[in-house]
């Protein structure tokens, strides 16, 4: 005969991501405009750091220019 769990009213199972953003978020705000190999078009997206964006847009490709510019920015040292 089958197994059957019983689990409280309301009780859905999920699991949590754990894999979101791995630095917290400082200094000044730029926005990028370029192309890049992935992502979403047209909806701001804030990331921490270069791998947050690497992650969203991919890496640096020589044929797309934003991927340099979000590098160039977030190499820098904001206080």
């Amino acid at each position: 005969m089958a197994e059957q769990t019983f689990r409280s009213p309301g009780f859905f199972e999920r699991e949590i991501d754990l894999t979101q953003r791995t630095t917290e978020i400082v200094g000044v705000p730029a926005g990028v405009v370029g192309t890049a190999q992935k992502g979403p078009a047209f909806v701001p997206v804030t990331v921490g750091s270069f791998i947050d964006f690497q992650n969203k847009f991919g890496s640096l490709d020589p044929e797309k220019f934003g991927t340099y510019a979000a590098n160039e920015w977030l190499k820098t040292d904001q206080p």
